[in-house]
């Protein structure tokens, strides 16, 4: 298994608030999926899509990006036919938003991780809304904790070992939840940073979730996740 890391440079053409910009950025890639009869049907199925991206930088101090300048973003997979798919299209892109400039694809080392933070929020969703509404911290890292499985086992198309720990301990960097902007709603999620354990299985996740997001809504740029190695 390999994470591939896309790093796509886009000139901006219009003004635009840094809480619109994950969504903008969505579509950027959406639009590029659909161009392709194989990858527009991809876009379409219900799955785990496999992918996840971060947010625009460099980002300003008042939290919007100008107009007329060059930013940033990065895209990893753990699938090698999208990384390709996304290396050969995603810098020729065009929206009411961007223009796409280039693209660099690397593949993100296979070291001992020691830590992970996410630098979008973590998305649960629950019918309640908000997961301190209706579960406990217990049932709120189990579901992590599924949705990681459920992801794996899709990729490998196998079912894993499901008794292992992730993490050693686990903290929360906001105090107060945070407004995720997704398709016209507001959720709410969290910034968490984990210590990794040291089995292999578990480093086998946390390199694995670099290229997927922790949490839900990955391929809405929620969950996505940086690295401090040993």
């Amino acid at each position: 298994m390999k994470v591939y890391e896309i790093k796509v440079k886009v000139y901006l053409l219009e003004k635009l608030f840094a809480e619109d910009a994950l969504g903008k950025i969505a579509y950027y890639i959406d639009s590029t999926l659909t161009k392709s009869e194989v990858w527009s049907a991809f876009h379409s199925k219900n799955e785990f899509k496999l992918y996840t991206f971060n947010n625009l930088y460099p980002l300003s101090s008042n939290k919007v990006y100008e107009a007329d300048r060059n930013y940033t973003f990065i895209v990893r997979t753990v699938d090698p036919n999208l990384a390709n798919y996304f290396n050969e299209h995603l810098g020729g892109q065009r929206t009411k938003e961007f223009v796409g400039l280039n693209v660099d694809i690397r593949i993100v080392p296979k070291k001992k991780i020691y830590k992970l933070h996410t630098l979008t929020p973590v998305i649960i969703k629950t019918d309640n809304g908000y997961w301190r509404n209706s579960m406990t911290l217990e049932e709120y890292e189990e579901r992590l904790k599924v949705n990681i499985i459920k992801k794996y086992n899709q990729f490998m198309e196998k079912k894993v070992d499901e008794d292992f720990t992730l993490y050693t301990h686990l903290l929360f960097k906001n105090s107060v939840p945070i407004k995720c902007p997704v398709k016209g709603v507001h959720l709410l999620g969290d910034k968490i940073e984990i210590e990794v354990g040291t089995s292999d299985l578990a480093q086998e996740f946390a390199y694995f979730l670099l290229g997927v997001s922790l949490g839900e809504m990955g391929s809405r740029g929620y969950g996505y996740l940086n690295y401090v190695w040993y």
